[in-house]
């Protein structure tokens, strides 16, 4: 539906998206080039991970910095479906009642977008639409930031965007090395080795700051010994709090 709404839009003769020239933002651009829409600024930012964190947002498009909350320099950061969500609300009285969720992975032989209401069990939903071995890993979200589940018994939520299924990995764990590559990947230079070590220390664990954690599971991905840092540091976060 998204694509005939926006045709109209693309420039004639376009046909592919450039890396330095996306097609998105020449769309953009003509979409937002009207007097509704005088107001509105397409700003690009760059294509790193985690992008999306609200404090990374508001440091690349305004390269402003705030202590806890975005509100206290007078900014306000939403995604897209939450606008819209405001858009139906506001417009034409409609409440948001569902939700499109992703099933894919390696594991699941029919990768396919479902759109389905709030409380509704996927569990029925995915055995009808595909197959996937009773031994595969299911994580509800992405691969980084998502959790790992016991089973497909899970409802549709607001914040749920999909399951992913993958192929059961024998991983071996190890001790740490002491390479630091966790720390120096984390976007919040957390020391995320350290809040592990010192996980029943609550004292220590305020000096390590673990609340600062945006969850983005960059320092797991990371680690050559597979230790479960993320877990660790989100388990210390509660501690703190």
């Amino acid at each position: 539906g998204y694509v005939k709404e926006i045709k109209d839009y693309i420039p004639e003769g376009l046909k592919f998206i450039q890396e330095d020239n996306p097609l998105w933002i020449q769309v953009g651009d003509n979409i937002i080039t009207t007097d509704q829409a005088k107001d509105i600024l397409l700003k690009p930012v760059k294509n790193i991970y985690p992008a999306g964190w609200e404090r990374s947002v508001v440091k690349s498009v305004l390269s402003l910095d705030y202590d806890k909350y975005p509100s206290e320099i007078g900014v306000v950061v939403n995604n897209i479906s939450t606008i819209y969500a405001i858009y139906k609300a506001l417009k034409y009285q409609r409440n948001a009642t569902k939700r499109i969720v992703t099933l894919s992975g390696e594991g699941f032989n029919e990768p396919v977008n479902i759109l389905a209401k709030y409380g509704t069990e996927l569990g029925p939903i995915v055995r009808k639409l595909g197959k996937y071995k009773v031994s595969s890993r299911i994580v509800a979200g992405g691969p980084m930031m998502g959790r790992a589940l016991m089973n497909d018994n899970v409802v549709v939520t607001a914040n749920l965007n999909g399951l992913l299924f993958l192929k059961d990995l024998k991983e071996e764990v190890n001790n740490c090395m002491g390479c630091g590559r966790c720390i120096k990947v984390c976007p919040q230079k957390l020391c995320p080795v350290f809040i592990m070590k010192n996980i029943n220390n609550i004292d220590k664990l305020k000096d390590f700051h673990p609340e600062l954690c945006v969850e983005c599971g960059l320092c797991s991905y990371i680690c050559p010994s597979k230790l479960g840092l993320r877990d660790a540091v989100i388990m210390a976060k509660k501690k703190v709090k």
